[in-house]
């Protein structure tokens, strides 16, 4: 990742969603502000697009979770990306909370990040929406994000497709 500057003018520096939008909006013409750019077709980009597709798709599909937000930090906390806390005052002392950590597939290898989109799927398809198909769930967000996945294996079974991704 790279810090830039970037100025904001009547024609340029476009957000491609809503949040980036409306940030873009607060700024002035002629303002010049930093921006931290990434390489999009580097592997983490990949990853990071994927999985909040993933948990998006889903979110959208179960009722339980009240935001994907609350989805994707349950998951983190039930695959092990989190600190525990003991409660030391009032009715919960002595409990144990589990608060999600930060993650960032830049900073994981490969396998590893692999291996977590595995686990992410299993978690989805067994404990959110249990009987959803591993694959076709995989299926579904390469259709969404325009590409081949990057999961390698959903937990069960070899997945299909991936012939040139």
């Amino acid at each position: 990742m790279v810090e830039i500057l970037l100025r904001r003018t009547v024609g340029g520096a476009a957000a491609e969603n809503a949040d980036g939008q409306a940030v873009l909006a607060r700024f002035p013409i002629g303002f010049l502000f930093p921006a931290n750019v990434s390489d999009p077709r580097r592997r983490s980009g990949r990853y990071h697009k994927f999985f909040f597709c993933l948990i998006n798709k889903v979110w959208e599909n179960q009722s339980y979770y009240q935001t994907a937000d609350h989805l994707r930090k349950a998951l983190l906390i039930r695959l092990g990306h989190s600190t525990a806390y003991i409660c030391r005052t009032g009715s919960e002392a002595g409990e144990i909370v589990r608060i999600a950590d930060s993650m960032s597939f830049a900073k994981m290898p490969t396998d590893e990040a692999e291996r977590f989109m595995g686990e992410a799927i299993k978690f989805l398809c067994e404990e959110v929406i249990p009987g959803l198909e591993p694959n076709a769930l995989r299926r579904e967000i390469e259709e969404m994000i325009g590409g081949p996945s990057v999961v390698i294996d959903a937990g069960w079974e070899p997945l299909t497709g991936l012939e040139g991704g």
